[in-house]
């Protein structure tokens, strides 16, 4: 089996905080890369969406292509048509999850580590059912925030939007995360904050539900979560 190479950039601060973490890539997980390969596969509605961009952008170019030949500024005109087969082929990666394969291929080749986490709705307009996801240091501080869709089995997962999910990636960029047992993976892309590890500082009061989760990941060992 290859063993992940730990860093001081992915794991060591989940190492700090006495937070487990695999011995070996998280890609060795059965499964995941296929299902990473599934969340960057494009779906249909997609493929719907870019058809009807570039049939709008191929209508604004042939226009713009006629209107500068009757101006005599062909130069113009082809440029133009050039622009928007280079914005078409941009966007059809970024429908497609083109662009997210390898980053997250990438994440995977780094180990495990096993996240207290929060889920916060800040009720913020035009978020697109995104959710902040902040992973918790053992002092309940955050860690690391990341604005992101979280599929609904891991929200149902959780108690009072709590709980533990493994994480593997550098924390500062491009991670993918997955509930306890390795399934229901999803991306983390967009990373919002990131605070450097402090003491704990005195507790003014007890948190049962988030000391109890903090425990939990502090305690267990990766290898028997994922079977």
């Amino acid at each position: 089996m290859r063993r992940a190479t730990i860093d001081r950039g992915d794991s060591m601060l989940a190492r700090q905080y006495g937070y487990p973490i695999s011995a070996g890539a998280a890609r060795d997980t059965p499964g995941v890369l296929g299902r990473v390969d599934e969340l960057c596969a494009p779906r249909p509605k997609d493929w719907i969406g870019f058809g009807c961009v570039v049939l709008l952008a191929s209508g604004f170019t042939v226009t713009a292509f006629l209107v500068s030949l009757i101006a005599a500024k062909a130069v113009a005109g082809l440029g133009a048509l050039l622009f928007w087969l280079a914005a078409g082929s941009a966007l059809h990666g970024a429908l497609t999850g083109q662009p997210f394969r390898k980053p997250a291929r990438e994440a995977l080749a780094r180990p495990w580590q096993l996240w207290p986490c929060r889920l916060v709705d800040r009720q913020e307009a035009f978020s697109g059912g995104r959710q902040y996801l902040e992973l918790l240091a053992p002092d309940r501080s955050v860690a690391a925030s990341f604005h992101t869709k979280v599929p609904e089995e891991v929200v149902y997962a959780m108690t009072d939007g709590v709980g533990v999910l493994l994480i593997a990636g550098d924390l500062r960029y491009f991670c993918v995360a997955a509930m306890p047992d390795g399934r229901s993976l999803f991306l983390l892309g967009k990373r919002k904050h990131q605070a450097q590890p402090q003491p704990a500082p005195p507790r003014a009061s007890s948190d049962p539900l988030l000391d109890g989760v903090i425990g939990q990941a502090r305690s267990a060992i990766i290898g028997d979560l994922l079977g």
